[in-house]
């Protein structure tokens, strides 16, 4: 069975990693997603073993590894952030009549395990490679989690000659409703020419839907102390033959969103982040400087 890519366990853990590592009052509180990335196979597969070989991997012994202290407070800020500002997002949006949540490159995202109090105003679609949602869907069963009535998985052929959309609406997702679109960590994967398509069908959903996103500084931009962990982190995912291949400036990010037709653009920076979540805290986390996000509404 097809694993989760690393990239998402690492987030996964990332944010569990905040629960030991850092001091409270908590960013943001993800107790599931440990759970889930808790699978000897998954944890092998993403290189997060640091017992010996014979013994089984454990997500604890990583959390304290010199690996998830090497990826230093910035970064693990940066998992946090995004994905309070997601979800705040989505509870904001849905003020303004908003009822549908599309997660694009799902992983281990537990929005829907995590906010059942969400599960009557709000439908929520996972979006991702069909062998990853058998095999999330297959880790909740062993776990004995509950599924969300509200959760629908929608197993999306990228190669397909069917758009993602349609796709999308085989399973239920109603064009004409109002959504919020999130992609977290995906933008510098795929090239300019696929994000712009994207940003183009979602600006022609219904008014008032929301895209939000993230993406990655050049290497040129970021902060001189970060570079050195950016380097090694493209090269491992080159390794596993996912390289990095799309990086943008603020501005070029948001003139894709205009040229896409969305009505109203914003840019989310990390010291947005920092001011809104890290503000006062005494340990040092904070939002790194190479990844920033977009607002952009239809």
């Amino acid at each position: 069975m097809q694993l989760p890519d690393p990239t998402a366990v690492v987030a996964a853990l990332s944010r569990a990693a905040h629960l030991v590592l850092d001091s409270p009052p908590f960013v943001f509180e993800d107790r599931l997603g440990l759970h889930l990335a808790n699978d000897p196979k998954v944890l092998r597969d993403g290189g997060f073993t640091v017992d010996s070989a014979a013994a089984p991997p454990r997500p604890d012994g990583w959390l304290f590894s010199p690996r998830a202290l090497e990826w230093g407070r910035g970064w693990r800020g940066t998992f946090l952030a995004r994905a309070r500002f997601v979800e705040e997002l989505v509870v904001e949006r849905q003020g303004d009549g908003v009822d549908q949540f599309v997660i694009l490159g799902a992983g281990l995202d537990t929005t829907a395990l995590r906010r059942r109090d969400l599960a009557d105003q709000l439908r929520i679609f996972e979006v991702d490679e069909p062998g990853t949602q058998r095999w999330k869907q297959a880790r909740i069963a062993e776990l004995g989690m509950a599924m969300p009535d509200n959760l629908t998985f929608a197993p999306i052929d990228f190669e397909s000659d069917v758009s993602w959309l349609d796709q999308l609406a085989r399973v239920g997702f109603t064009r004409a409703r109002r959504s919020v679109v999130a992609s977290t960590g995906v933008t510098q994967y795929i090239t300019a020419d696929a994000l712009s398509t994207t940003m183009r069908q979602i600006a022609g959903l219904r008014s008032g839907t929301t895209f939000a996103c993230t993406f990655m500084l050049p290497a040129s931009s970021i902060a001189p102390a970060e570079r050195e962990l950016r380097a090694r982190t493209e090269a491992m995912a080159a390794k596993r033959g996912a390289p990095w291949i799309s990086t943008y400036e603020p501005e070029e990010m948001l003139r894709l969103a205009r040229q896409a037709g969305f009505a109203t653009v914003g840019h989310v920076s990390p010291s947005d982040w920092d001011a809104s979540y890290f503000n006062g805290r005494t340990d040092g986390l904070h939002a790194a400087s190479g990844e920033h996000g977009v607002v952009a509404v239809a």
